[in-house]
């Protein structure tokens, strides 16, 4: 239906019942009072989804006013998203979304479960979300278009359109296809003012084939329903990727981060790149990440992908209750490491003092009858994973070693060093660990193992509390017995030297390359290196020879691949090992370890001494 008003030309197409249109006004230029009121118009008896489009006259050109927000609330039935994108597709230029909203002018509709909510619009200077924080009209953007919408309700969906510099721009990450013709022809990424890049459609559709996609709406109403939820999908489902850049849109207007942790460095850092990716932003802006020694976030970072270790440092620091942070996403947890388990119980005791807090425990396993016990029987939702045909599986073992398989893998904290645990719940304020709330308690025996080499490395007192001297060890990010090592290196004058083993022991991968085809020269190239009595010495003259190779990789007829290529050595795992060196110099700066160089000899003397509690015993 059409219809037009006498002085100032309105077109209302709409497929809604007894639909009340408020006035509205549209303008071209800068603001001026001088402008007119647009009569109401109705509409009835068409049943459907309804569009409202304004088109100004040519006088109303000339007058150059801007459009404001009238206080009566627009109701009407909408149904799918693809029926309203076929009215509106092809309308000319100058034509204005009734579901929209810009910095200038304008009024969101959201739809939640088939029905238009008004979110917010413009009243005088200031927007006023339905979160209660009122934002200036400066600092709108239209990344906070879709926060807003998400912080509404637990299911909003369809779509939001923004009118700037007379284009319409479609906004909704999650459900609509991106226009490609004709008027729709802007389209902003949802966190930034920019244009999406040209393969955005081809990630959208692979996004949507993901099991986890389809089941949005379920696991936002569980997330705003219980502080604590389980989600259970097979490995390639998505819940990796999907669910924490979800969890951004619905907690943006609260300025709070949400946190992913992973139980592996490169996981995070893949992930986060991969995420940036599809919301269309930067790695190290919106979307950051943070391992050890590298931390790749800023000040705009919403959603950090973290190593377990990471977050278990910030929640024993200074931030215990992890202010900053909406949610954690504990992501990979049925492999149940040692930090997992520590991790989860700190999260515990932050949900109990927070309420506002939620905790996402995301596995690829079925098997989470003990995590909905140590939560208190939290809702567990479990999406199917994506289904193939039938085919062959070829495994790479024997049928009784399969049949030996345990269910479940043995949790960490039942198998795995637990001396870094340990000093971090003492860091923590924790002293007595075998009364703490763990989800599976560990066995005796390690602890008091471990409790012994810290209180041998001086590190523990007799009552587990920390020594004046374990501060800084409670706070580095590397194994305990390494950073005694740096402890003894000073007092033996070789802190650089075993800083760069250090260094080394932390980096992922070997620096020796051993092709399988020339693994008879690799070994006497790797050879060359030992020139003492240790394992050690020879890691420790490879990577002093590309120190200096490195330095003159900018001089004429220096190439420094092929000369790794001629040695062997993996020219990647080294200049990860100088970043890493430089990360523990600056935070051993504050210490009073003096950094210097000395001989083989005190090398070995040092490593000797910081590893006695490791040494065979016959």
């Amino acid at each position: 239906m059409i219809e037009q008003a006498s002085d100032d030309l309105q077109i209302v197409v709409s497929l809604s019942t007894s639909v009340k249109v408020g006035r509205r006004h549209i303008g071209t230029g800068p603001e001026d009072h001088s402008h007119k009121r647009v009569k109401s118009a109705t509409t009835s008896n068409i049943n459907g989804a309804w569009i409202l489009f304004e088109q100004a006259t040519e006088a109303m050109k000339n007058i150059h006013q801007n459009m404001h927000r009238d206080n009566e609330r627009l109701k009407a039935e909408v149904t799918t998203t693809k029926q309203i994108l076929e009215l509106g597709h092809g309308l000319p230029r100058g034509f204005l979304y009734a579901l929209t909203l810009s910095t200038s002018h304008g009024m969101l509709i959201v739809v939640y479960n088939g029905r238009p909510i008004t979110l917010w619009g413009m009243d005088e200077d200031t927007y006023t979300g339905s979160c209660g924080k009122k934002l200036s009209s400066g600092d709108i953007s239209t990344h906070m278009i879709i926060a807003l919408a998400f912080s509404l309700k637990p299911s909003i969906r369809l779509l939001v359109v923004t009118y700037l510099d007379s284009d319409l721009a479609l906004l909704d990450p999650f459900v609509d296809q991106q226009p490609t013709s004709g008027a729709w022809k802007t389209h902003l990424r949802t966190l930034t003012k920019t244009s999406w890049p040209s393969n955005h459609q081809a990630i959208l559709n692979t996004r949507r084939r993901l099991p986890v996609y389809s089941k949005y709406e379920q696991i936002l109403d569980i997330y705003h329903q219980s502080q604590v939820m389980i989600l259970s999908s097979d490995t390639g489902s998505g819940k990796s990727t999907q669910v924490p850049q979800l969890l951004v849109y619905d907690k943006w207007a609260s300025d709070l981060q949400i946190a992913c942790t992973q139980p592996r460095r490169l996981a995070a850092k893949e992930l986060a790149e991969r995420v940036a990716d599809e919301m269309g932003v930067v790695h190290g802006a919106e979307v950051g990440s943070h391992v050890r020694f590298e931390a790749m976030t800023g000040k705009k970072t919403r959603l950090v992908y973290m190593t377990e270790g990471i977050l278990l440092r910030k929640a024993t620091g200074t931030d215990k209750d992890l202010k900053g942070y909406a949610c954690v996403v504990v992501d990979e947890a049925h492999e149940r490491t040692a930090d997992t388990d520590l991790l989860l119980a700190l999260l515990k005791g932050i949900v109990a003092r927070r309420r506002d807090f939620r905790i996402i425990i995301m596995s690829a396993t079925l098997d989470a009858d003990d995590f909905k016990r140590y939560f208190d029987d939290c809702p567990l939702l479990h999406i199917p994973g994506q289904h193939y045909d039938k085919g062959v599986c070829v495994r790479l073992y024997t049928e009784a070693t399969y049949d030996n398989l345990t269910p479940s893998m043995t949790p960490g904290i039942l198998c795995q060093p637990l001396e870094s645990l340990i000093l971090t719940l003492a860091a923590a304020g924790y002293s007595k660990v075998m009364d703490f709330d763990w989800i599976s308690l560990p066995h005796p025996e390690p602890v008091s193992r471990a409790a012994y080499n810290l209180r041998a490395w001086e590190f523990l007192n007799d009552n587990g509390t920390l020594t004046p001297s374990s501060t800084h060890a409670a706070k580095c990010p590397l194994d305990p017995i390494w950073y005694r090592a740096m402890v003894v290196a000073n007092s033996q004058g070789c802190t650089m030297d075993i800083l760069d083993l250090t260094s080394i022991s932390s980096a992922q991968g070997s620096i020796f390359v051993r092709p399988k085809q020339f693994q008879q020269v690799a070994d006497m190239m790797k050879s060359k290196w030992a020139r003492a009595g240790s394992d050690h010495i020879p890691l420790l003259n490879a990577f002093h020879a590309f120190e200096d190779a490195w330095e003159k990789k900018n001089n004429p007829g220096v190439d420094l691949d092929e000369w790794c290529f001629d040695n062997f050595l993996n020219r990647h795992v080294l200049e990860d090992i100088l970043r890493i060196r430089k990360d523990l110099i600056a935070f051993l700066r504050p210490t009073k370890l003096k950094v210097s160089m000395v001989d083989s000899v005190s090398i070995r003397k040092t490593l000797a001494i910081a590893f006695c509690t490791q040494i065979a015993t016959f």
